[in-house]
């Protein structure tokens, strides 16, 4: 058996994140210098450091997202081995969460100005603005099956489902009390699951 690489070794402070490529060849890890190294998964080379915003990061399909900080408007995306092609989306106040379909062509980007905006990966295009939340956007997720649909969780209790061929809300979900702080869909987009500080409810969204 092979003894475990210790990817981390080169950094000089505590890593806040780490991630997976799609392809399970290669291993991003982010320190809270905001420094990202990339490894080879199954030697422990590393390939590439850079330094890059540190919030939030996360990979899908061999791109990488990252929000700068907890106040920065801005998101920002590049391909993992293509560091410097640098994609940014933004918003006039805060980016709080984002979700990214999985065919990653689509990012939906949530925010303190109460908006979602809807976004294309390839172009970084603006291609909806979906507004009906009462305050501060908290949370955001699509369903992997179903790539139209989109639910948005806010610090006013509610989780909207948005169709996004349409930009149309759908619906609103109530029976939160409190801040949503988190909301998850099943691989078909049937349930969603929402969490805050006290409980968490669990909707099937086909029956609505």
């Amino acid at each position: 058996m092979k003894n475990p690489f210790v990817f981390s070794q080169e950094h000089t402070c505590k890593v806040t994140a780490v991630a997976v490529t799609s392809d399970s060849r290669r291993v991003l890890s982010v320190d809270s210098m905001s420094q990202h190294r990339l490894w080879q998964a199954d030697t422990g080379t590393q390939l590439v450091v850079c330094t890059k915003p540190s919030q939030n990061v996360a990979v899908h399909a061999n791109m990488v997202f990252a929000v700068g900080g907890k106040n920065d408007c801005s998101l920002k995306f590049w391909p993992v081995t293509d560091m410097e092609s640098e994609k940014s989306v933004s918003h006039s106040d805060a980016i709080t969460c984002y979700t990214v379909t999985y065919d990653c062509q689509t990012i939906v980007t949530g925010s303190n100005d109460m908006s979602l905006k809807v976004w294309e990966v390839g172009s970084g295009k603006l291609t909806q603005v979906l507004v009906g939340h009462e305050s501060m956007v908290t949370c955001a997720a699509c369903a992997p099956l179903s790539p139209s649909l989109v639910v948005s969780g806010s610090a006013d209790c509610n989780l909207i489902v948005w169709d996004l061929t349409t930009g149309n809300d759908n619906f609103t979900l109530r029976g939160h009390t409190e801040t949503v702080t988190n909301v998850k869909l099943t691989l078909d987009g049937t349930l969603a699951v929402s969490g805050n500080e006290s409980k968490y409810n669990i909707v099937s969204i086909n029956n609505r």
